[in-house]
């Protein structure tokens, strides 16, 4: 029960606010319509009166107005013009500004088909860029296999035709040093006196031999069953072989020769009788084996005649024309113990300027001269690359090491 007589005195005194209230605003409302009715018309007439003045003032030119009005019209006017011109100007920024945005548009425009396009050739320049890898591939993977190709095919060309060439290279040189040798021989003949003639003349009955010897020796091994014919260019021998024509030179073929093969593993002699092949006469001669490399020992003083023929200059004949390399060793020479540095062999002694062939291998450096031994340096060097090249030898690991400590 207090409860809801509690709640109905609130209601009372709620609405009985709500009316105070209420009436307070209309008194308000009332009171602002009075008041503004009243300025309303103050002002009116405050206006009709001050319009009435002013004309009066203007329209007598000496109202202090006039000027004051003039002067206000004159700025009115400018400021009329200068809002015409500001309304121009818009107008012309406003056009200007929609040039710019349709220029802005079409570029945008255009620089949209240009990335397009600049992707598709991007686009194509990757796929270019693959093909040209993919070419490029294949092209260096044939040009190996062509190069591979190549190479074995010269190899196999080189191998067939090294045979036959090298022999024919060292009889071009053989040649040429002949010439040279000739020519000089025929400079120094020409000085003494002599004329070509005289020098392509036989110079002595042992010459005559000599020439007469080649033929026959050349006939004999041509048309005799019983010995073997002169050999084609590039077949022979890969060996080496000695030739003597005293006994007396055995020492100088141990000290010398001998020793120098030693220094090699796999160097081949011919197979003979002995270590060495004897020539004692012309049977010899015709049996001369058919190898690379002949090394000849002949005595510096002696006489390597038989029967009044010269088997040394014969046998130099014949090797020459078999087309092996041909190392002429002359010993119990005395005046070869202290050579120059630089020199293979005694250049005053009788046996080399007398037979064309000697001058000829002393012109190549295949002329030695020794006492006994060898006993320069550069001899034994150039002794030893000789069978080194021609035989292609290989050096034992005692000769290797003895070198690399030199």
């Amino acid at each position: 029960m207090s409860k809801a007589i509690i709640t109905k005195i609130g209601l009372g005194v709620g609405f009985l606010f709500a009316t105070i209230g209420l009436i307070a605003t209309v008194h308000l409302i009332v009171t602002l319509l009075i008041n503004a009715s009243g300025y309303r018309t103050s002002s009116l007439m405050n206006h009709a009166h001050f319009d009435k003045s002013t004309k009066e003032c203007l329209d007598n030119e000496d109202c202090p107005w006039n000027l004051v009005f003039s002067e206000l019209g004159d700025k009115l006017l400018l400021l009329e013009m200068a809002f015409k011109e500001q309304a121009s100007a818009r107008e012309g920024i406003e056009n200007a500004v929609n040039n710019h945005t349709t220029a802005h548009m079409f570029t945008t425009g255009r620089l949209s088909e240009l990335i397009s396009r600049i992707e598709n050739l991007t686009v194509n320049y990757e796929q270019m860029d693959k093909r040209v890898s993919s070419l490029s591939r294949r092209l260096f993977s044939d040009e190996i296999i062509g190069f591979i190709l190549f190479v074995i095919v010269m190899v196999e060309v080189v191998r067939q035709i090294r045979p036959h060439v090298r022999p024919l290279v060292d009889l071009i040189k053989s040649k040429i040093a002949t010439m040279r040798a000739k020519k000089a021989h025929m400079n120094g003949a020409v000085i003494n006196g002599m004329t070509e003639n005289d020098i392509d003349r036989p110079k002595d009955e042992t010459d005559i031999m000599i020439r007469k010897e080649e033929k026959k020796v050349m006939f004999q091994q041509t048309n005799s069953p019983n010995i073997s014919m002169i050999p084609k260019l590039g077949i022979l021998k890969n060996e080496v072989c000695i030739v003597l024509f005293k006994y007396e030179n055995i020492p100088v073929y141990t000290n010398v020769v001998e020793a120098m093969l030693n220094q090699f593993y796999d160097v081949k002699v011919a197979a003979v009788s002995h270590p060495y092949f004897m020539i004692e006469s012309q049977k010899d001669i015709n049996s001369i084996p058919h190898v690379k490399l002949f090394i000849v020992i002949c005595n510096s003083h002696g006489n390597h005649t038989n029967g009044g023929r010269d088997l040394l200059a014969v046998s130099l004949k014949i090797m020459k024309r078999l087309g092996a390399t041909i190392i002429v060793i002359i010993g119990n020479d005395e005046g070869s113990v202290k050579l120059p540095s630089h020199n293979l062999y005694n250049t005053n002694l009788h046996l080399i300027n007398s037979i064309d062939m000697m001058q000829e291998l002393a012109y190549n450096n295949l002329v030695f001269s020794v006492q006994h031994e060898m006993t320069s340096f550069h001899q034994t060097s150039h002794f030893r690359k000789t069978i080194k090249t021609v035989l292609n030898a290989r050096l034992n690991a005692q000769c290797r090491h003895l070198l690399k400590a030199d």
